[in-house]
């Protein structure tokens, strides 16, 4: 049983019941279940350890609920996503996934991609531009930015930022494969291992010295999950675009010189900001752009709100995930700004959907998208 190893952290959140993830929970803001928390989950989790509870579809309900946003780590001393990660996969053993992220796992092993998408298309994006797959920086696009409608133009625009400022990356095309950050939150441990060293030899091949992605799923996994795994070996340096975007800003190389004129607000996405505490480079991004005034939402940083796109609920219960956004696209309204921007994928294209489908007023923006704008 998969969540056996944390056996102790279980039971010290059981004991202690202090309650600090509960409030600001995005599951528990839309259900008011203690269940659909933190420590309502882990009493799940101790309860399939002891054998009081036994797996069921209500039980997988309310376990694969959740935008793993990590909000309850940041109120805990306990690794509670890993824990919940450990928990799906104890439910995946026990038959009782659900079908959507069997439909998920398949498309990643037929496809590269959780989309279901093909994965010839996967570097259709780059037609047009002089890139090469080998090369001192490699530009790891990850899946959503290279299958999301809602997002065209935005990788290659990243590729002819990172060309203007002398980095010239290469890039992998069809032979980029997903990060597998899936993998690990569905607690597919073993398969996400694998994957891990299939990548590994795949990007040691490129002769890439430096990996620089837009997504905080692929970025937080390739930093951080690949060392862990790999150790010494991957020696790789891994940043995410916003870094690069603001140290070429700070040292000249990259002039923004058109200006926007409008009032944003930014929206920090979870693993990007509360998982690597990536929190000012991308403000400091926004506020070099002519003409553009930042003003912050009462939830900012480490208690910035989910979007609802993380931990595969937009695919497990997709009322429930625009639920979460709703809440999230109202504060950033409340603000006065005329837009929302963000550095994830996933985040901008939630926002992106949600404006669309209910033709709201206002506007989404990848922060790649201001900056092609602002070069000119």
């Amino acid at each position: 049983m998969k969540i056996g190893k944390y056996i102790d952290n279980i039971y010290t959140c059981n004991r202690t019941r202090c309650g600090f993830c509960i409030d600001e929970c995005p599951s528990y803001r839309e259900i008011g279940v203690d269940f659909y928390t933190s420590r309502g989950r882990l009493i799940i989790g101790r309860g399939l350890i002891e054998g009081i509870i036994k797996p069921s579809p209500q039980v997988a309900k309310t376990v694969y609920e959740c935008t793993l946003c990590g909000y309850c780590e940041y109120k805990c001393a306990l690794e509670n996503v890993k824990i919940l990660e450990a928990l799906r996969g104890t439910i995946k053993e026990s038959g009782f996934e659900p079908e959507q992220c069997k439909y998920i796992i398949a498309s990643l092993h037929n496809n590269e991609n959780p989309y279901m998408k093909p994965k010839r298309n996967r570097g259709l994006w780059v037609r047009g531009l002089n890139v090469k797959k080998k090369g001192k920086t490699l530009y790891f696009a990850g899946c959503t930015v290279s299958y999301s409608k809602y997002l065209k133009g935005n990788a290659k625009n990243i590729v002819k930022i990172l060309q203007k400022i002398s980095l010239n990356p290469a890039y992998l095309a069809s032979s980029e494969y997903c990060c597998g950050a899936f993998l690990h939150m569905l607690g597919y441990e073993e398969e996400f291992q694998k994957r891990v060293e299939k990548n590994y030899r795949v990007i040691r091949n490129s002769g890439c010295e430096t990996i620089v992605t837009s997504c905080p799923f692929c970025y937080l996994t390739l930093k951080k999950e690949y060392s862990e795994i790999l150790g010494s070996k991957y020696d790789f340096k891994v940043l995410h675009i916003t870094q690069v975007l603001k140290e070429s800003i700070d040292d000249g190389r990259l002039n923004l010189i058109v200006e926007m004129n409008t009032t944003v607000t930014y929206h920090d996405p979870c693993h990007l900001g509360r998982f690597m505490k990536v929190f000012e480079e991308p403000r400091e991004v926004i506020k070099a752009i002519p003409g553009i005034n930042l003003i912050e939402m009462r939830k900012n940083r480490f208690d910035s709100h989910c979007c609802g796109g993380g931990g595969v609920l937009l695919a497990i219960n997709p009322d429930m995930a625009f639920s979460i956004n709703s809440k999230r696209l109202s504060e950033a309204i409340e603000t006065g700004a005329k837009a929302i921007v963000s550095s994830c994928p996933i985040c901008v294209e939630m926002f992106k959907r949600k404006i669309k489908y209910e033709n709201i007023k206002f506007k989404a923006y990848d922060i790649v998208e201001l900056v092609a704008k602002a070069v000119g």
